[in-house]
């Protein structure tokens, strides 16, 4: 399977639905106050190499916003000189978030035994997966396209633009 990580990096932004999106030099720059990472932090649509002068350009941008600035990058070697840079700059690393995909298609195939539900908007039950401070994390009337899958002992979010 091949890796589309600009397709994959937006329908990400799409299913966490920051209040604000910027894109900036093929970077997604999502604009929100809330707690997701994923909803806050500035993500390159693509893992090689970037001129590490758009990481001032970024952190401008979110400064404008009166947001502080947060970066979320692949541990791969295409990013190795931004990461450095931002380390350069006094940014320290969090804990890594993992990602895992697998084709709409295979999704039943691969499930393990465990009845999968697919819908066009989160339920009950992803609303409750992570709340911040009475906002939940889904907010359905902006997180168009996102498609959410749910297996019984498990839950996945497996977002694909629609």
């Amino acid at each position: 399977m091949s890796i589309d990580i600009e397709t994959i990096e937006r329908a990400i932004i799409e299913g966490v639905a920051p209040l604000q999106l910027e894109d900036l030099a093929r970077w997604i720059l999502p604009l929100d106050r809330g707690a997701v990472n994923r909803a806050i932090s500035a993500v390159p649509l693509h893992h090689s190499e970037h001129a590490p002068r758009v990481l001032e350009s970024i952190v401008e941008r979110y400064r404008a916003h009166r947001l502080r600035p947060q970066f979320r990058l692949a541990d791969v070697p295409g990013l190795s000189a931004l990461l450095a840079e931002l380390a350069g700059l006094g940014f320290e690393p969090g804990p890594p978030t993992y990602m895992q995909c697998i084709e709409t298609l295979r999704i039943d195939a691969d499930s393990g035994g465990f009845d999968v539900t697919l819908a066009a908007t989160p339920n009950a039950g992803w609303n409750r997966v992570i709340p911040q401070r009475g906002v939940l994390l889904w907010r359905a009337e902006r997180a168009c396209g996102a498609l959410g899958a749910r297996r019984e002992e498990l839950v996945r979010n497996i977002a694909r633009r629609g």
